[in-house]
């Protein structure tokens, strides 16, 4: 018991010390995460229905001058403005409100077909559900290995009922 107290608040603390230096603004990784929220901004504001375009996030040399001149801070080792670290960021971007409103439809007709799929499909509605979330703070789905092998399984469970052949539900 005093194992599990002792890791509990060691894994407890360092939550709690990130949560302090990003709202103190002395986390580098927060502020740029933050500052890339500006990037969106500034491409919605060029073409709000359709946004910049595919993949010109990083091609937009005015962006990364904007962000000197303007000294904010953002993190270019960790991919420089191919992704805002935010899926959701980076399709406003690049598709504006019409390609977000698409991706969006997309979800949650995924979510909707999986919520019908049994035991199993709702276990997989949850578990794509928390990539979803997940994608607030990443871009699991931008990267096509992931991608392709989460649409794969999703794509074979669309195909099934969502249960194993043997699986008898009077019998639970």
């Amino acid at each position: 018991a005093f194992f599990v107290f002792v890791g509990s608040v060691l894994l407890l603390s360092a939550p709690k010390t990130r949560i302090e230096k990003a709202v103190k603004g002395v986390d580098m990784a927060v502020i740029s995460r933050f500052n890339r929220w500006s990037v969106t901004l500034w491409a919605l504001s060029e073409n709000p229905l359709f946004g910049i375009g595919p993949g010109q996030l990083q091609a937009r040399d005015d962006y990364i001058l904007r962000i000197k001149r303007e000294n904010l801070f953002i993190d270019f080792k960790a991919g420089g403005l191919k992704y805002l670290h935010n899926l959701y960021l980076t399709i406003m971007a690049e598709g504006g409100i019409i390609g977000i409103a698409l991706v969006l439809l997309i979800f949650w007709t995924i979510l909707s077909m999986l919520s019908k799929r049994g035991k199993i499909g709702k276990a997989f509605m949850w578990g794509f559900a928390a990539i979803l979330i997940g994608s607030f703070f990443d871009e699991q789905l931008i990267k096509p290995p992931e991608a392709i092998d989460i649409f794969f399984v999703l794509g074979l469970l669309a195909g099934s009922n969502g249960v194993s052949p043997d699986y008898d539900e009077s019998k639970t």
